[in-house]
């Protein structure tokens, strides 16, 4: 890679993948408080089943106490003081907190559909008045101001007639104040004619709410835009919302919406209940996963004056792209983010980046005017590139002023621009992350290549204004990806802040010392998350630890890339004296547990297919033969005497988390069953429609995602990954999510 090189592939683009802003700009937490805040409550007010009981006040304040509990002691109470504010209402401690039942006490409604967006929206000002968030000023503070009573019940009524009342304090006290009104959400609700005389008024003489209500009265042409004013306030949930959702924590259709089926993902699963150190780990885990443009990132408004688009190329490290270069410069400003550093490709080596890094660095104004040409925006406004920065910096940087110091990945400090604040330290960490880099490249290569293959046709499609949009397979194959931990990665991280915080270099002394040096210290800050990923006892993780650190220091991740897959032993059991009856209420009670995990580890249950099994035997069984549920067709009797069938989950219970539950899985022939899994994408409806048609219960497929969205087992990434199969259509999603 030379400068002329680099100077000849940049291309418009989108380099911001989004623009929220919350995340990074708190300043009234320390590090991820926001970000844990904000996952506990939204998990309770919009994807769990306890809003409408007390129960979840029970669950939000474990969450917390537990996050807490964990910080440095010298931060604590400034902790209690964010997660459990001043106000009663929004302290989950207090005797005086506002429930959801409180704040949205409507009962009665006309018909399903008024119900749904009244809860809807009441959800979404609740969780506005939880997080303290929205609302800065103006017409909005006051709303939130009246939201935040104890006597006030949302409804649409109440939030129009706050809002009135508020545009009318704000033109007594800003026109009387400044002469002018400075304001635009007043705009939204009164029409220009009433400022005017407004404004006429105020020059001779003060104005009053009493005489600012009559000037609005006398005019007809009002736009009285009230829910525009309430979205506004509620805004931040989607621009929150949209980077966990990038970053892995949340999982829907799109990005950045509240008001479709979405879920919270293993990955988010595991934040929720996460303790400080824990909830750190899984961010640099997620942030270490990330391309440069993942599959889900936009192609917009790309003109006809970039280069050739197969110049196209993605970065497959951008986290550490920006940890090296800030070592490397001993810093980095925004605008070296934005237009070299997020535009690197994958293609360069890292020895070859580094060996022109300072000669395309010195060229920086040529290619700001390359990229000003273009004409784009969001090419060229400085606040989306830093957005972008400040999400990667958010975890080691050292400058949030509570965290008081005690942050341990504090090796970054951000005013306008990066700097180092401990070398050594920093040193340490990217020599590690790379490492973790460069296995997740060896084992995901083929995955990031799909991805960028994708985005370049997409973006060729951009410039030639097709709209073929992404394709699914590639979609579902990256939320996957992006929504599960990778074991090695995750481990490697808690390794790597441990050795960090014990000031432990990982590449120097014995191997058995450091594992039995780190193991006390891991166990104390990260046992349950190591329980959850399956390293239960001291001797798994001693072996984990030994060999995590020399594949490190030897730079050889080959046992860990061609692991095969994790598989669990099924023990066939013998239920044939069971009553049919009996075996199906049995069904129902172990499958009603299929999101249930086993000490934090997500378990296949052995007994299911045995039990289903077994019921077909008891119900359907013709002359000693099972049929296919796909084909239709006898299958054999086996040396044990037994009819033969391999039983198919419809939802992968590894590939996609599917549930372990009796309505996802199907008797299958071995022929079907391999035809199910490697059949062209194209042929493959005809055998799911084989499954929906000739299943022994005769239930077809959308009742049965029906069935298991009502029992919130279902969740959105399971029906994105039965799109993407041709299982389901587009019709059945929404039928299914209605």
């Amino acid at each position: 890679m030379t400068y002329d090189s680099f100077y000849s592939s940049v291309l418009p683009g989108n380099y911001a993948l989004t623009k929220s802003m919350e995340l990074t700009k708190v300043t009234t937490s320390g590090t991820l408080w926001y970000t844990k805040k904000f996952l506990v409550l939204y998990y309770y007010v919009f994807l769990s089943s306890d809003l409408m009981t007390r129960e979840y006040i029970r669950k939000v304040t474990e969450a917390f106490d537990s996050f807490i509990a964990t910080l440095d002691p010298t931060v604590q109470t400034a902790a209690e003081a964010f997660f459990y504010p001043e106000n009663d209402a929004i302290n989950f401690k207090s005797d005086a907190f506002k429930s959801f039942t409180n704040f949205a006490a409507v009962t009665e409604f006309n018909n399903q559909a008024e119900c749904n967006t009244y809860y809807q929206n009441a959800k979404k000002m609740y969780f506005t008045l939880l997080m303290g968030s929205g609302g800065q000023s103006g017409v909005k503070k006051k709303l939130k101001d009246v939201v935040e009573s104890a006597t006030f019940v949302y409804s649409e009524a109440n939030i129009s007639s706050a809002i009135m009342k508020a545009v009318e304090e704000v033109c007594v006290e800003q026109i009387n104040d400044t002469g002018e009104l400075s304001d635009n959400s007043v705009k939204h609700i009164i029409s220009n004619a009433a400022i005017e005389e407004i404004t006429a008024v105020a020059a001779n003489e003060r104005l009053t709410e009493e005489g600012v209500r009559q000037m609005i009265s006398r005019h007809t042409d009002h736009r009285f835009r009230y829910r525009s004013i309430e979205n506004d306030m509620v805004a931040f949930i989607r621009n929150e919302r949209q980077i966990l959702y990038y970053y892995g924590y949340f999982h829907s259709r799109s990005a950045g919406t509240t008001d479709e089926f979405s879920s919270l993902t293993p990955v988010g699963e595991i934040a929720l209940n996460a303790n400080s150190q824990e909830f750190l780990a899984i961010w640099e885990h997620q942030k270490i996963k990330m391309i440069s443009q993942p599959a889900t990132a936009d192609i917009n408004n790309v003109t006809l004056c970039c280069n050739d688009s197969s110049n196209f190329a993605i970065s497959y490290t951008p986290y550490t792209d920006i940890l090296g270069h800030i070592l490397r410069n001993d810093g980095l400003t925004v605008d070296q983010y934005k237009y070299i550093v997020s535009r690197r490709s994958h293609y360069d080596s890292e020895t070859d980046w580094v060996s022109h890094e300072a000669e395309v660095l010195s060229h920086l104004n040529d290619i700001k005017r390359l990229v000003d040409s273009f004409g784009r925006t969001r090419d060229k406004q400085e606040e989306d590139g830093r957005k972008e920065l400040l999400k990667y910096l958010l975890g080691v940087r050292s400058d949030l002023p509570i965290d008081a110091t005690t942050h341990g990945y504090g090796v970054i400090n951000y005013q306008r621009n990066c700097a180092i604040t401990n070398e050594t330290q920093l040193e340490k960490l990217y020599k590690i992350y790379f490492g973790l880099e460069t296995y997740k490249i060896s084992r995901y290569h083929s995955l990031f290549e799909d991805c960028e293959n994708d985005l370049r046709r997409r973006y060729n499609d951009t410039i030639t204004n097709l709209n073929t949009g992404m394709n699914p397979r590639v979609k579902i194959s990256w939320d996957l990806y992006n929504i599960r931990v990778d074991k090695f990665i995750l481990f490697g991280v808690a390794i790597a802040e441990t050795a960090f915080r014990s000031n432990i270099d990982l590449f120097e002394g014995s191997i058995r010392d450091l594992v039995e040096t780190l193991l006390p210290a891991l166990n104390e800050r990260y046992g349950a998350l190591l329980r959850i990923i399956g390293y239960r006892s001291d001797t798994a993780k001693r072996a984990q630890i030994r060999k995590i650190i020399t594949a490190l220091k030897n730079n050889d991740y080959s046992e860990f890339v061609e692991a095969a897959p994790e598989g669990h032993a099924q023990i066939i059991s013998n239920y044939r004296e069971v009553d049919a009856e009996d075996l199906r209420v049995r069904l129902e009670e172990i499958s009603s547990r299929a999101s249930e995990v086993e000490e934090g580890v997500r378990v296949r249950n052995t007994t299911l297919v045995s039990l289903l099994k077994s019921y077909y035997m008891a119900r359907f069984l013709e002359d000693d033969l099972l049929k296919c549920e796909c084909c239709g067709e006898s299958t054999f009797i086996t040396t044990a005497g037994e009819p033969y069938v391999e039983f198919h989950h419809l939802i992968p219970f590894h590939i996609a988390n599917g549930p372990d539950h009796y309505l996802n899985l199907f008797a299958l022939c071995p022929n079907c069953h391999r035809k199910i899994h490697f059949l062209r994408i194209e042929e493959k409806h005809q055998a799911y429609a084989g499954l929906s048609d000739n299943n022994y219960l005769h239930i077809s497929f959308v009742e049965r995602l029906r069935t298991l969205k009502q029992q919130m087992i279902l969740r959105s990434y399971h029906l994105e990954y039965l799109l993407a199969e041709s299982a389901i259509t587009e019709e059945e999603y929404e039928s299914i999510t209605a």
